[in-house]
Parts: C-alpha cells; structure tokens; sequence
C-alpha cells in the first residue's frame, strides 16, 4: 500500500511540475506591436454646392460631416451624399465679441463636442502675427473665440491639431525648409489671448520631397486622440500619439504615409466617426470625397 500512495505521490508531484511550467509560459506575454496600413476607397460622394468652391477644412462630429470654406464665416453640414442639409452662419453670433473671420484654414472635432475654426490664413499678403481660433457646439449653438500670438512675426498656417487636453497645435506651410509646429500653452479657453509656443519642426516626404508633397495643408485627430495626421498636397502622414502630447509626436515620431488619390488642392482631412478611414477633399468643384480605409493589426515582434 504505502508503495502504490508513493506512486501516487510521485505521479501527482509530476504533474504539478508540469502544470507550473505549463502555467508559467503563459504568464510569459508574447511582445507585439500595432501596424497600420492604407487601402484608397471608392469616394464617399461629390460637392457640387457653389457655396462650397474652396472647402479647406472638415470634421467629422457625431458622426455628422462638417465643412468650411475659406471664403465665408460659414460652418456647413453635409448629408451621406454630399449635399449642404444644415449652414451654421457664425457672423452675427461673433458680432459681439467683435471678431471677423478673415481667412479659415482647418476645422477640427474636438472631443468636448465642439467645433474649431482655425482663421489662420491670408498672413503672406496681411501679414498676420495675430491669428484666431472660433469654437462652435452644434448641440448648444454657442460659440467661443480666443486669440493666438505667434513669438517670431507672421506665418502661413493651415493645419490645426487640438489634443484630448484642449491644446492646439498649429503647424506651417512653407514652401522652403521644414515646417515650424507650434502649440498653445493652455487649453483653448474662451476670451483669452495666448502666446504661442514654437515647439520644433517637421519635414513631410523627407530632404528630397517636392513641393506639393512637402507643403502641409491640414491635419485631423482621431476620436481616441492617439492618433494624428498631417496632409500635403501630395498624401498625408500620420503619427501614434500614445501620451497625448502631439506637439512632441509631430516633432520626434516617425509617421507613416498615406496614400491619397490625386485632387486638384487637396486642403482638407479628418478622420471617419470609427477612426476606420481617413476621409479627404479639395478645392474646387466637383470636389470628390475621398475614402482611405484604415487597418490596425497586432503582430507579434519576432
């Protein structure tokens, strides 16, 4: 008897053994990564509306399309076909605090429910060393303003970034060297005037990139806010912003490039509801919408 329970004993011991290796290699996780690719789609649909010949920015919030042209103080919402169902005029709800859209450059979503105007253009004929920011809550119909001063004169800026934290980011268009990114020290608040921060440079397409694939012309941020994109003329890149900071991201990261169908002057991106597209436009009409479907998957680093 006391044999077969030493047996016994022996077998059960064995298989604990086994069972805390088994056990243990499971505890050991597997190193991965996220990679990203980009497949062009089909456009989504085509602006014909003549309100809407030089579109330069657009935004997705809600899960509705929003639009702005450079040439009106006028936010437009578009249906699944592209067609204007909603025009939110913003010059009589800013004739109060005094302020005039001159030139908008880039809408962004953020993740407060507002809108955000980025009136940042027409500096290489005024000269601007001065620009604005306009925030419009469709679910409120309230509006905010603040302004932004540049620490080194005048730039041409047409892309805006504004982060989980409320901060924006602007970064330049210029036609030699890298462009400049710049952001705000404090979350956009309403009434305020704030010095902007030169926080680095970024060159899209490397040393060697030609104009239309060089000049940066809008940006987008995905609703999670860890992830952003930056577009040319030519295609867009996009960066992981795992915290937070989009500043440092633009600056020190790496991005991916994506690809984007040819247009006219393709000024104005953002990324779909899901964050599963990015969704791209330009001046000019037609103005195609155009689909660039997004694939995130997780691989193992061997």
């Amino acid at each position: 008897m006391r044999a077969v329970i030493a047996a016994a004993v022996t077998v059960l011991v064995a298989l604990v053994a086994v069972l805390a290796v088994a056990l243990g290699s499971r505890a050991q996780p597997v190193p991965t990564r996220v990679e990203s690719s980009y497949t062009i789609a089909e456009p989504v649909c085509s602006v014909t509306d003549k309100r809407l010949a030089g579109i330069s920015g657009m935004a997705v919030l809600d899960g509705d399309l929003w639009v702005v042209d450079d040439q009106t103080s006028s936010l437009y919402r578009l249906d699944g076909g592209c067609r204007v169902s909603e025009v939110v005029d913003l010059t009589p709800r800013l004739e109060d605090r005094k302020v005039t859209l001159r030139d908008v450059e880039d809408l962004v979503a953020g993740v407060d429910g507002w809108l955000w105007l980025a009136d940042t253009g027409g500096n290489r004929v005024d000269g601007r060393s001065r620009v604005q920011v306009v925030g419009y809550n469709p679910a409120t119909d309230r509006v905010k303003s603040l302004r932004l001063d540049y620490p080194s004169g005048a730039h041409d800026v047409e892309a805006m970034l504004v982060g989980l934290d409320g901060r924006a980011v602007l970064v330049t268009k210029d036609e030699e060297g890298p462009a400049t990114v710049f952001s705000t020290p404090d979350p956009l608040l309403d009434g305020t005037t704030q010095a902007l921060v030169r926080e680095g440079t970024v060159a899209l397409g490397g040393d060697d990139a030609t104009t239309p694939e060089r000049l940066v012309t809008g940006g987008a941020v995905s609703g999670s806010g860890v992830h952003v994109a930056l577009r040319t003329y030519a295609a867009a890149w996009e960066y992981d912003v795992p915290d937070g900071d989009i500043a440092q991201a633009l600056v020190t990261a790496t991005p991916r490039e994506v690809p984007l169908p040819k247009s006219r002057q393709g000024e104005a991106l953002t990324y779909d509801a899901a964050a599963t597209a990015f969704l791209a436009t330009t001046e000019g009409l037609p103005a195609a919408v155009d689909r660039v479907d997004i694939v995130r998957a997780r691989v193992e680093v061997p």
